[in-house]
């Protein structure tokens, strides 16, 4: 019990507890307490404050990482938001962990309304979301009555189902075993009453934490009593990865991501100084910071705090904050008679090893006996000597004290954080000097992108070898002479221009803004003719670009237009050349857009060049003038199509005159689109490379940069 401990209660339990004992003893026509009803009502009180402070002590007090002296929830909870899983059941993922990645998007509701309004209430929320949490906060508004702003007289019972007897499964006794520890009489007769009346409020947590075995037996009986008992209210929680839709009556909703306001109510309850509350405010919000994304759920704020408050700063290397992360997880735990026998240095190791196993596989979750194996092999290295090694425990341990792994379902385990798989990931390639072998084998795998961003972070001897090897790789991938002509041309077209960027940067923006332009709709050109074509961005797509291609080549030229667009401009903004009218634009020529809007992008386009000094002769006052003539002569839908198409041809030659553009070079085979592909992104993870990385010679930097993007 924490010193600031106190009776938070004022009717929220004996508004219950003592007219059901009225009624009982009214029955039995005699007392339990006493001689009058008097003190028999007062003794009912006393225990009803003791049924108070069991669940205060039981699910009000949190101990927080890092820190050794627990705290009250109420003093540091920052309150979650819902989002309703109605909204996305339009969307079509993989998974359910996938649509509540999208969704975040949705409008979004008060979770205390929204609890005090729907009876039935399944919290769905990802690992950390804060779903237990909710849970038990909600049990204390309950218990604070009417009195206090909760609009339902009823008792709280939080019960976490996997604690339960599954052979035998009985809500019913576990409340009755609740009332009984706060030692009311007569508990079964009080829960009958109770929950005849509609007087609970029943929490049920963790339903992803029942076996496999026996969860539709669980659900079923969970239903049951909710059909039997329907006058109470239910709230019960789920990981979204685990939930499948089982529960009828139910209103689902999921918790968001913590938006800047929670972030910063967040600080405000875990910093006690507002000086260091806005200290690390403002590192957090820093445009460079890499614990930004590390915010958006209780738990992975937690472990923000907790690194910020041992240094008053936060690293400045994403591979630094996961190494950092990973030693808080691994030695906050106490420690246990068969965890001694390896230190947090050892069972790191072993999890890289079996993190890189994993990703390489590319599985996602890991049988316990898989990770014991290897914990025990490891184990009989360090102790030859040790007879009975409970390696199983170790497992369980690491899971259950340090948080970086979970237990999805019985005996299957997976990585908290995505994040810290591949940081060992990376360590472990580094460890067994991989670097040449992961490159060869995955270098083009977009999975393995985050691995070598958090390799050239780490790699203890200097990141130039792997940025070596990265450029090699990539230049292997421009060898057709039309590939060589496209990158000399964006050479040529930048070479001692005026703009204050590095020629690289500028080479980038000249081959995006080409490949802007070549974007076009591939499904219009194969199927369509120039009767289905309804508006003159579709004939965009279809005109001079890519209608020389045969039908065949048009969806690879236009798939890797786009690609190749968006990855060129990505290189070009990582320099600080940043185009905002480029998405729009694109968007304009992909999809059903009005033709005023295209060309007012187009200007807009065209007016971020002329700022920005990027091209060596293009006159971009005559290029402006000419796209607002166009845009005073834009055809509307009624127009013929001959008309519509020569504005397209007026609009696409107005942008290849001015940017001395063969626009045959726009024209690419299958392979040599994916060649080209393949190449700009080889180069943008080169430039996030250069950005990660802790050691790298800049002689390697400026030789590497000045040949990239260059013929």
């Amino acid at each position: 019990m924490t010193g600031s401990q106190h009776f938070i209660a004022t009717d929220g339990v004996s508004g219950v507890t003592v007219p059901i004992f009225q009624s009982i003893w009214g029955r039995k026509g005699l007392g339990l307490f006493g001689s009058n009803q008097g003190e028999q009502i007062q003794q009912i009180k006393l225990l009803s404050q003791q049924y108070e402070l069991k669940y205060q002590e039981c699910h009000g007090i949190v101990k927080r990482l890092g820190i050794q002296e627990p705290v009250e929830l109420e003093s540091i909870y920052t309150p979650v938001q819902f989002f309703e899983m109605r909204d996305i059941l339009g969307y079509e993922f993989s998974n359910l962990e996938e649509i509540y990645q999208k969704a975040q998007g949705c409008q979004l509701y008060d979770s205390y309304k929204v609890a005090t309004q729907k009876q039935y209430l399944m919290v769905l929320g990802v690992f950390g979301a804060g779903k237990t949490t909710f849970l038990r906060w909600m049990g204390l508004q309950a218990l604070k009555g009417k009195k206090n702003g909760f609009k339902h007289t009823c008792i709280p019972v939080f019960i976490e189902l996997k604690n339960l007897n599954f052979t035998k499964i009985n809500i019913q006794e576990q409340i009755i075993a609740e009332f009984q520890l706060a030692g009311f009489p007569e508990a079964e007769k009080l829960t009958n009453q109770a929950l005849e009346q509609g007087k609970l409020l029943i929490l049920l947590d963790g339903v992803d934490e029942v076996p496999t075995k026996q969860i539709y037996h669980v659900i079923n009986h969970i239903q049951e009593f909710v059909d039997r008992y329907r006058k109470n209210r239910f709230i019960v929680s789920c990981r979204i990865s685990a939930y499948r839709h089982n529960f009828r009556r139910f209103t689902e909703v999921a918790i968001a991501n913590f938006n800047e306001a929670q972030v910063q109510n967040f600080m405000s309850n875990w910093f006690t100084s507002e000086t260091e509350i806005g200290r690390c405010w403002q590192e957090l919000n820093h445009p460079e910071s890499v614990v930004k994304q590390f915010t958006q759920t209780p738990l992975l704020l937690t472990l923000a705090c907790s690194l910020y408050q041992r240094s008053s700063e936060f690293p400045t290397n994403q591979a630094i904050f996961y190494q950092r992360a990973l030693e808080l997880l691994l030695t906050s735990r106490p420690i246990e008679s068969d965890s001694q026998r390896l230190t947090p240095q050892q069972e790191q190791k072993i999890l890289a090893e079996i993190a890189y196993e994993a990703f390489d596989d590319d599985r996602l979750f890991l049988p316990q006996l898989e990770i014991a194996a290897k914990i025990e092999k490891r184990l009989r290295e360090i102790h030859p000597q040790t007879e009975a090694i409970n390696s199983i425990n170790i497992v369980k341990s690491i899971a259950i004290q340090s948080g970086v792994i979970v237990e999805r379902s019985p005996g299957i385990y997976s990585f908290a954080y995505s994040p810290l798989q591949e940081y060992l990931t990376a360590q472990y390639i580094d460890h067994r000097e991989w670097v040449e072998k992961t490159v060869t084998e995955h270098l083009t795998d977009e999975r393995w992108h985050p691995i070598f961003v958090l390799l050239a972070a780490l790699m203890q001897g200097g990141a130039d070898e792997l940025l070596l090897l990265l450029e090699l790789a990539a230049q292997n991938y421009i060898t057709s002479p039309k590939l060589q002509a496209l990158l000399t041309w964006a050479d040529r077209v930048t070479t001692l221009s005026a703009g204050n960027f590095p020629p690289v940067a500028k080479r980038a923006a000249a081959t995006g803004i080409a490949y802007t332009i070549a974007i076009g709709n591939a499904h219009s050109i194969v199927n369509a003719n120039a009767e289905t074509i309804a508006k003159p961005h579709d004939l965009l797509n279809a005109y001079d670009i890519v209608t020389t291609n045969a039908k065949t080549n048009a969806k690879a030229n236009a798939i890797t237009s786009r690609k190749v667009s968006t990855t060129a401009n990505a290189i070009a903004a990582a320099y600080g050349i940043a185009n905002p009218y480029i998405d729009a634009y694109t968007n304009a020529l992909a999809t059903a857009f009005d033709n005023t809007t295209t060309t007012d992008n187009a200007l807009a386009i065209a007016s971020v060049f002329d700022n920005s000094q990027i091209f060596n002769n293009v006159e971009w006052e005559m290029v402006i003038g000419r796209l607002k003539a166009l845009k005073s002569g834009v055809p509307d839908d009624n127009e013929p199509v001959e008309i519509r198409r020569h504005f397209i041809e007026l609009l696409q030659l107005t942008w290849i005159q001015a940017l001395h553009l063969d626009p045959d070079l726009l024209n690419l085979s299958p392979d040599e689109a994916t060649a080209l592909d393949n190449y700009f992104y080889i180069s943008l993870l080169l430039v996030q490379c250069r950005q990660s990385a802790v050691r790298l010679l800049s002689e390697t930097w400026e030789v590497i940069e000045a040949r990239m993007l260059r013929g």
